[in-house]
């Protein structure tokens, strides 16, 4: 190897060990030294549900019969991994949207 690239190469191990060691250092400090700080914190978090009304109301077309109108519904937060791995239990329909669908077909 050349001196110099030795030299370079010696300098980016130390400045990597050194950013591993403030890493290191500041993992401790957040889960050894400061967790309850961290736990009260995390206690505190809350979630606010704010309801605003629509701001519009209905919308008509030019004879004067509604085309939408405003509803009330529900707001449902699904996480991105609730339905992986689901798996229907034995001995029972795989849910109500094959059974619809089967009937829709059917009728």
């Amino acid at each position: 190897m050349i001196p110099a690239s030795r030299s370079r190469l010696a300098a980016v191990a130390l400045i990597t060990a050194g950013l591993l060691a403030v890493l290191g250092v500041r993992l401790w400090n957040v889960q050894i030294t400061a967790h309850r700080a961290y736990l009260a914190l995390a206690n505190q978090d809350q979630v606010r549900y704010i309801v605003e009304p629509p701001v519009r109301g209905q919308i008509f077309d030019d004879t004067g019969h509604p085309l939408v109108d405003n509803a009330a519904s529900l707001t449902v937060p699904v996480s991105a991994d609730s339905g992986r791995g689901a798996r229907p239990a034995e001995g029972r329909a795989a849910g109500p949207g094959r059974q619809e669908a089967a009937s829709w077909r059917d009728g």
